[in-house]
């Protein structure tokens, strides 16, 4: 993968963005704890996808997201349930409730993979919206690194 940098953006832009955004983009094309790395990699296309649809822009700026009954277009075979969240979080993450985030457990994904898609999402939509901000262009996806996801999960703390 090549090296993320912004030499070419029409203001000076500090090293340590280039150096973040890299660090994050390393991230991006290993596996995850819940997702193979092809799946972690697609996860920011189905968000730049949601940036871009009409249909997503209707969803954020109707009275209710239900109203657009439309299901979500993908450019991805990522289970339903992780594209809902992909494109939520990208177009209309404002009204994200508790309730919703368990009917996306409900629909088939493990709290975990909740997580690492809004964790992915988060930091690309950040990054673009960098990218906008000064003048380049979107970053390429990497490409993704051969491995598994670890299906690692942290021993929780519980009261006595």
């Amino acid at each position: 993968c090549a090296m993320l940098s912004y030499a070419d953006a029409p203001v000076p832009i500090l090293a340590g963005f280039a150096e973040s955004h890299q660090r994050f983009w390393d991230r991006l094309a290993r596996p995850g704890t819940g997702w193979t790395r092809a799946e972690r990699v697609t996860t920011p296309r189905e968000a730049r996808a949601a940036a871009r649809r009409a249909q997503c822009c209707e969803r954020r700026s109707a009275l209710s997201p239900r109203i657009v009954a439309d299901p979500h277009t993908t450019v991805t075979d990522l289970p339903d349930a992780a594209v809902e969240v992909a494109h939520a979080v990208t177009r209309d993450a404002v009204r994200l409730t508790g309730r919703w985030y368990e009917s996306r457990l409900v629909d088939g994904l493990s709290d975990g993979q909740y997580v690492e898609i809004v964790g992915t999402v988060v930091a690309l939509v950040s990054i673009d919206q960098f990218c906008r901000a000064v003048a380049v262009p979107e970053h390429p996806l990497p490409a993704p690194l051969p491995r598994a996801p670890t299906r690692y999960r942290r021993p929780c703390l519980t009261a006595p």
